[in-house]
């Protein structure tokens, strides 16, 4: 199923919620690229039956990669949603990296890069989250701590995961 919700265009495989959190994967693009991404990208991710969102519009893109963009989702066109264990998310990183390579992107500053010079790339964050009512009216999603705790979902302008996320799944 595909969901336009303004900024985002969301697809999710009909029977599959998302978890509330784990390890994501972000593919950047540039405002020329990002047709060549999503057209390769959806073909695996589809295929596959894993839920995504990536910027909706031409000009989303160009917001994303300009300077004016919050530097903790700056350039992050394409998040997935991968529900799979660490070896599988191995894969997928692999074949997203295959399917895009020589397309240009800039870094993401709060994810990892998988390899140099890669679109893909991976931070531990919310998925579904938990959404809490702040003292500004808005939502913030949370993430729940190994001791049952909500704990924010930072997304600083540098790999922060948290100090209890699982390890690293693409370091040995």
């Amino acid at each position: 199923m595909s969901t336009g919700s303004g900024f985002w265009c969301r697809v999710t495989p009909a029977g599959r919620p998302l978890r509330t959190q784990g390890w994501k994967l972000h593919l950047s693009a540039t405002p020329l690229s990002a047709p060549y991404v999503l057209t390769r990208a959806a073909d695996i991710l589809i295929r596959h039956r894993f839920a995504f969102k990536f910027a909706a519009t031409v000009d989303g893109v160009r917001e994303l990669v300009s300077r004016h963009a919050d530097r903790g989702s700056g350039g992050k066109f394409l998040t997935v949603y991968p529900e799979c264990d660490e070896d599988r998310l191995r894969e997928l990183a692999e074949a997203l990296h295959r399917a895009t390579s020589g397309l240009p992107g800039p870094g993401i500053l709060s994810d990892r890069r998988y390899r140099p010079g890669s679109l893909v790339h991976y931070r531990y964050g919310a998925f579904g989250g938990v959404p809490v009512l702040g003292n500004d009216g808005t939502y913030e999603t949370l993430l729940i701590a190994p001791d049952g705790s909500l704990a924010p979902d930072h997304r600083k302008a540098w790999f922060s995961p948290p100090p209890w996320a699982p390890r690293d799944p693409f370091r040995p």
